[in-house]
């Protein structure tokens, strides 16, 4: 039961394209304590647009006919310059947002998700001989380079005729580092001052904050048709059960009445046996009115073979009442079903095919 309750609700929930239930009733958990707003509700993650310093990567033979633009989504491409502010691609690839995409060096957004698996590829595993990163130590590198903050580039040279940028950086040592060599790039251009980590530049922070009215109308314009909908579900879900359980209940209990020599419901017809002239008596139990209201005419009786196991022919009372109005209605039990004999050594258990019911009701 409580698996397929779990199923129904997480159903219902996926269809809408909503997170699960549990997750929902976390976040309203948050709310009612801390009054935070819904996380990543208020607003979506932007994306921002990065400057790589370096030439692009040479096209492969599938990527030849695409524009630049859609080799490398999320991204520019500039010649490195004496003067110029850089981060890190690591420490850009290490600095997280609270939905954990890595975001860009000024802090406006997080970086195109392609772009972000490029960026790691170039500096990690094309870059594994050139910067001396060893097997199984790349997150060890991120987190160093992670330490370097903000630079300026002081020159630009060469090494053996592999162009470098020469970098004094706010948290670290100057060092030397490639702008596309082998396709290796470590430097982004920063275009305006850099916040707090898990800020914007305008100190927004992503995903969370806000006044008291904020969250106020994030609850009533997010969560509270949630909770609507699930109560809904909830609520028609108990419906269902509780309709399963009546029915239950009713054939159930009928069927351990009758199994121990009685009904819970008392025989309104009488008992006919169907098979007269001697051998083991079959008796099936109808109920006949008509005419209650209306004056006898010319009409077919109405047969109704009453539901198994809700309580038999009572349970036809209203419709039977209806129908003999102006006409002749019976109802009946089935042969071992109801009022109706369940004496299995008749050989009229021999055929129960539905010719032969209709045969034995007539």
């Amino acid at each position: 039961w409580l698996l397929g309750s779990y199923w129904y609700v997480e159903v219902t929930v996926k269809a809408r394209g909503w997170v699960s239930w549990y997750t929902g009733a976390f976040q309203l958990a948050s709310w009612l304590l801390g009054g935070c707003p819904i996380q990543g509700r208020i607003r979506p993650e932007p994306r921002e647009d990065v400057i790589v310093l370096g030439a692009p990567p040479k096209p492969t033979l599938l990527t030849r006919l695409q524009p630049l633009a859609e080799r490398y989504p999320g991204c520019t491409w500039e010649e490195p310059r004496v003067g110029q502010t850089v981060m890190h691609v690591g420490q850009c690839l290490s600095t997280l947002s609270e939905r954990g995409s890595p975001m860009g060096p000024d802090r406006e957004g997080v970086l195109h998700r392609r772009l972000a698996r490029l960026l790691r590829k170039w500096l990690l595993r094309n870059g594994r001989e050139l910067l001396n990163i060893e097997a199984g130590k790349e997150d060890a590198k991120l987190r160093e380079f992670a330490r370097l903050d903000t630079g300026t580039i002081e020159s630009i040279s060469s090494i053996n005729d592999i162009p470098y940028a020469y970098v004094r950086w706010a948290g670290g040592k100057p060092a030397y580092h490639l702008t596309g060599e082998e396709s290796v790039y470590e430097l982004l251009r920063v275009k305006d001052p850099v916040g707090t980590v898990g800020e914007y530049h305008d100190r927004e922070k992503i995903h969370g904050g806000g006044s008291a009215a904020t969250a106020a109308g994030t609850f009533l314009a997010h969560f509270l048709p949630r909770f609507c909908a699930f109560f809904w579900y909830w609520a028609a879900f108990w419906a269902y059960l509780a309709l399963l359980y009546a029915l239950q209940y009713s054939i159930t209990s009928n069927a351990v009445a009758s199994a121990v020599g009685g009904a819970r419901f008392p025989a309104r017809g009488a008992l006919y046996n169907m098979q007269p002239g001697g051998g083991a008596s079959a008796s099936l139990h109808i109920y006949c009115k008509g005419f209650t209201t209306g004056e006898p005419a010319d009409r077919p009786a109405v047969i109704i073979e009453a539901m198994e196991g809700l309580a038999g022919v009572a349970a036809m009372a209203r419709l039977q009442d209806a129908i003999a109005a102006r006409g002749v209605c019976c109802t009946y039990d089935r042969l071992g079903l109801g009022h109706s004999a369940a004496n299995e050594d008749s050989a009229a258990w021999a055929d129960r095919s539905p010719a032969a019911v209709a045969r034995q009701l007539r």
